[in-house]
């Protein structure tokens, strides 16, 4: 009981730490997988790899913006790694 009790825990947080780094637009799409963190952390780190070669395309367009959305993206990637590894922690 406590095991399970704290697993849900640990997906509560990872669901909120990954609601902060992805934002609202990525969380609703993944909404459906919030109880299984690892399955929702891939489709995120997916679709900010989308986002990212979005913005290298914007880049090679010379669009102004493309740089930070670039690095945004990669701030991004670099905290789903991040966030990844923990949840890779905790018990099944």
């Amino acid at each position: 009981m406590e095991n399970i009790e704290a697993r849900q825990t640990a997906e509560r947080a990872i669901n909120q730490l990954l609601s902060l780094i992805v934002g609202t637009k990525f969380a609703k799409q993944t909404d459906s997988l919030k109880t299984e963190p690892i399955a929702r952390l891939k489709k995120c780190i997916e679709l900010t790899l989308n986002e990212y070669s979005d913005a290298m395309s914007l880049q090679a367009d010379c669009v102004p913006d493309a740089q930070r959305m670039i690095a945004q993206a990669q701030r991004k990637l670099d905290s789903l790694n991040s966030l990844t590894i923990l949840a890779n922690l905790i018990p099944e």
